[in-house]
């Protein structure tokens, strides 16, 4: 993969929904009082509501009892002109069923496949990589793992997202990674337990937030999943509803707009 040439700013203090990695600065971009603290951690929050049938969310960064505001300046298509930011979107067929236009300040890039699991990352990003001819994003968000959870073992599931966020961070040292929590599910075909299985699934997402803890990326969380509503999953208890399609995006387009304003203001 190629080396990026773009950086960002360093974080800004902890918070409790999104780990942040210490300082990364984007070329060209004026430093922040966040990038001359030298502050080693940030987390960006998704707030939790009520219900979870809702149309948008909005993450706090550094403060998260302080919901963020739309920060003023140009609009969304103006600031893609201006600043030409890109997100890239990486994942099963999750990000497969989402990939529609949302009310981002950058420009989205998805690439979702059916069935696709960790080892399917780095083709489908070299994808993404030949339809930009090189040019390396601001942000690549990785939703993978689910389809991965009944047929590999927790050890080398570990392996496999520490090799992958290590393999990212090698050909991409500057842009800005998150991580998707793993989603759960209302029935995993071909397991004996699905409580073993969500089991798993948390502690593989305690891990990846290690991990990107240590490599300078981000996590991106989906609480109003954990409890798994049924009006969020399609009826074959994998895939999500419409309603769950549009709170997984809401949460999406929530991280997008916050790490950017974040890089800016």
């Amino acid at each position: 993969m190629p080396k990026s040439t773009r950086s960002s700013t360093p974080a800004t203090p902890a918070a409790n929904r999104m780990d942040a990695g210490i300082g990364r600065r984007q070329r060209g971009r004026p430093r922040t009082r966040a990038t001359q603290s030298g502050v080693r951690a940030r987390r960006v929050r998704i707030d939790d509501v009520p219900t979870p049938v809702v149309r948008s969310q909005h993450p706090a960064l550094g403060q998260p009892e302080l919901p963020i505001e739309p920060a003023p300046g140009p609009s969304g298509s103006e600031s893609q002109q201006a600043r030409r930011d890109t997100v890239w979107i990486v994942g099963d067929s999750i990000i497969r069923r989402a990939q529609t236009n949302m009310d981002c300040e950058a420009q989205i890039h998805w690439m979702g496949k059916g069935g696709a699991g960790i080892g399917n990352f780095l083709p489908l990003l070299s994808r993404l990589d030949a339809m930009a001819h090189g040019v390396a994003p601001t942000v690549v968000i990785i939703h993978l793992g689910t389809n991965d959870l009944v047929s590999i073992d927790t050890f080398c599931m570990r392996q496999r997202i520490r090799l992958l966020m290590e393999e990212f961070r090698t050909g991409y040292p500057s842009v800005c990674l998150v991580w998707s929590d793993i989603l759960p599910r209302l029935f995993y075909y071909g397991a004996q337990s699905n409580a073993s299985i969500n089991k798993k699934r948390l502690t593989l997402n305690k891990w990846a937030r290690a991990m990107a803890y240590r490599l300078n990326a981000y996590i991106l969380h989906h609480p109003q999943f954990e409890s798994c509503p049924s009006q969020l999953f399609h009826f074959d208890g994998v895939h999500l509803s419409p309603e769950g399609t549009r709170l997984f995006k809401d949460n999406l387009q929530s991280c997008i707009n916050g790490l950017l304003r974040s890089f800016y203001y």
